[in-house]
């Protein structure tokens, strides 16, 4: 059957995804206890923040346009202890217009290019001055100037976010960046038990965002996004995910990872590789994961992958998964675009050696299960997230019984 999202939360509320209450110690869950230092204003986190701190932030927060390199800390909240929503982070800046407009110079609330260590970010609720929208804004810098802007950002060696609400952010919630100029690959990222929900801004509007980097994802709710993770194209950047919740309301397809060419990265062909301006992504692998949208694909890769681009083990909304390829057709839950050839932002084709009408070899899909939405499929425990939505309290993921403290 069809879900709210209010029915999704609902059903949540006693499991592990999305983090809160359910998510335990034993998961990781960290409790504020463990902090070094508290704090209770701006100028007292900017003051804690960049050493190997574990910080509790135990009030709201204003950032206005502050931006905060949080080096190797911990930032902590106590989101989900004791019925707490977490301390609130947020900003009323949509982006600066001061270093041009668009991706040029977006907004970030928390960064940090540590590369001996990695931050946290935990227990918190970040929100960004987009919350309340309530359409999507087109990607027009005329109509929205210097309106991007991100709530973390990974330029180290790695990081984790955990246990945190994200949301109302144009660009992404989580965007794992690496660093170009020092060639840095963000490798070590870690994003779990989070809800990530309305990024709405057409272009842009991604919940984690993959440039130069590779995330482990896993126990994340996501929903009223454009994407929910996307990735850059660049041979190593990719992501794996698992135990994802989808909600009804996504805008776009959920899985993305783009081509080199629309991200004007290189152009470059060669004799060894003469689709190399194709390439999109190293490895993408999503499994174990429930979709319960149908308004858009569920995954979708722009070009030829350098590895794999799989899609394992779901349960999904739509009727049914294509078959093939037909040019760039959006049907049914699942499809590849770009890789019979597509136009460059240099004027230039690009013809790759994939016949039309073909998905590539490196694409794959087994054991997904289809019809989510038809009430006459039964729920299967092998397919798909470990929740059943129609009988929640059958499911293995359910906590509803446990002791949050325990």
């Amino acid at each position: 059957m069809a879900y709210s999202n209010s029915e999704v939360l609902d059903v949540l509320d006693e499991m592990p995804h999305g983090g809160g209450e359910h998510y335990s110690k034993e998961e990781g869950k960290l409790h504020p206890d463990a902090a070094d230092v508290t704090v209770s204003t701006l100028s007292e986190l900017e003051e804690a923040a960049g050493p190997d701190h574990v910080i509790h932030i135990d009030s709201d927060i204003e950032f206005g346009s502050t931006e905060l390199d949080i080096g190797r800390s911990t930032l902590v909240g106590d989101r989900g202890w004791d019925g707490s929503e977490g301390a609130l982070l947020s900003t009323g800046v949509e982006g600066h217009t001061g270093g041009g407009t668009g991706s040029d110079r977006p907004y970030t609330m928390l960064y940090s290019t540590a590369t001996e260590g990695a931050p946290r970010v935990t227990g918190l609720r970040l929100r960004g001055a987009s919350h309340d929208r309530e359409e999507y804004a087109p990607n027009d810098p005329e109509v929205y100037p210097g309106n991007l802007a991100r709530a973390i950002t990974l330029q180290g060696e790695g990081g984790e976010v955990d246990n945190c609400e994200i949301w109302g952010w144009t660009w992404a919630g989580v965007h794992v960046k690496g660093c170009i100029e020092e060639d840095r690959w963000t490798d070590d990222a870690h994003v779990h038990h989070c809800h990530l929900h309305t990024s709405k801004q057409d272009g842009y509007g991604y919940g984690i965002d993959v440039w130069m980097g590779f995330a482990e994802i896993d126990h994340v709710y996501c929903n009223d996004q454009r994407h929910a993770i996307t990735g850059q194209g660049r041979y190593r950047c990719g992501y794996r995910a698992r135990e994802l919740v989808v909600g009804p309301d996504q805008f776009g397809h959920t899985i993305d990872m783009h081509c080199l060419t629309e991200n004007d990265i290189s152009y470059d062909t060669t004799e060894e590789d003469p689709d190399f301006g194709l390439r999109a992504g190293g490895v993408v692998e999503v499994r174990d994961s429930t979709f319960l949208h149908d308004s858009a694909a569920v995954a979708t890769c722009r070009g030829q992958p350098w590895e794999r681009f799989e899609l394992v083990d779901c349960r999904i909304s739509h009727d049914a998964i294509p078959e093939s390829n037909s040019g760039n057709d959006r049907a049914g839950s699942w499809y590849q675009q770009n890789v019979h050839g597509v136009t460059g932002n240099d004027g230039e084709r690009y013809d790759p050696l994939v016949p039309d009408g073909e998905f590539t070899d490196r694409w794959g899909t087994s054991g997904n299960e289809t019809g989510a939405s038809d009430p006459d499929v039964a729920w299967s425990p092998d397919r798909g997230a470990s929740i059943d939505f129609e009988n929640p309290e059958d499911s293995p993921a359910y906590r509803g019984y446990d002791d949050p403290e325990a």
